[in-house]
């Protein structure tokens, strides 16, 4: 039964009470003949004057005891809001604080790709322009001694090792981050990344999966797992061989089961 009409505080209570006392009282003096002036009182007549009284004393504790219940319930009611109001709060702070994390690490990773400069006295290509010639330097040394591409990757990597492993630890740290933080949006935050980084990028994030002892042992399953590779042309597919060393999730060309696009 639902007890709404009654008023939330002690002191509305306890006004009710009063109220309900005071009715009482006058009706059962009309009731009874009784004079009610305040000037004069028959004090022979209050006994039996308050014995008449018992079914409102009964019916004054039934309304305490509701009365009762009813702060009890108000209690628990408030305690579940400000529990449900907390929770709520540990949410928004959870995911504020994510996000900064997340936006600091992909600035960072923007600041390492704009501080790539490579080159020699004829020709220089920094930022994203650098990664477009790693990737011709991978083409060009398999071309040139005919190697596999992995030998070919790993002659580049040593060569360029300051800029490409900075590059890929701080990439590796990002999507490692995001899924080590559980959350049900984790795809979001990499499809974000993953917007980020032009075709150089993908092939040469691609051979370090296949090629680079921690590459392949820790990030080849992020790449996989959330689809890294999905904007990857399919003529780099084709020229770097990779669709035979990558399960097809890692392009996007089956379903995946994280967070939806």
């Amino acid at each position: 039964m639902s007890m709404k009409w009654l008023p939330r505080g002690v002191l509305g209570f306890f006004s009710i009470l009063a109220a309900v006392w005071c009715l009482g009282v006058v009706l059962q003096g009309l009731a009874a003949g009784h004079d009610l002036s305040f000037v004069e009182t028959d004090f022979s007549l209050s006994g039996t004057f308050g014995d008449s009284f018992g079914g409102l004393s009964a019916f004054m504790a039934t309304a305490a005891a509701i009365g009762a219940w009813e702060a009890v319930r108000y209690q628990r009611e408030e305690l579940a809001n400000a529990t449900k109001r907390e929770t709520e709060l540990d949410k928004v702070a959870a995911k504020r604080d994510f996000e900064v994390t997340f936006f600091h690490l992909q600035a960072t990773l923007d600041r390492i790709v704009e501080q790539i400069d490579i080159g020699h006295l004829t020709w220089k290509r920094t930022g994203k322009d650098a990664f477009s010639s790693f990737a011709d330097q991978v083409r060009k040394t398999k071309e040139k001694s005919d190697p596999d591409y992995g030998s070919a990757y790993q002659i580049v990597f040593l060569r360029n090792q300051n800029d490409l492993a900075h590059y890929f630890r701080t990439l590796f740290n990002i999507v490692f981050y995001v899924d080590g933080s559980e959350r049900e949006d984790a795809y979001f935050y990499v499809k974000l990344i993953r917007a980020t980084l032009s075709e150089p990028e993908l092939i040469l994030l691609a051979l370090n999966g296949l090629f680079h002892e921690e590459g392949r042992a820790n990030f080849k399953p992020l790449i996989e797992k959330y689809a890294l590779l999905n904007n990857i042309s399919a003529g780099a597919k084709a020229d770097f061989d990779l669709e035979d060393h990558y399960e097809p999730i890692a392009f996007g060309s089956v379903g995946l089961e994280i967070s939806p696009s």
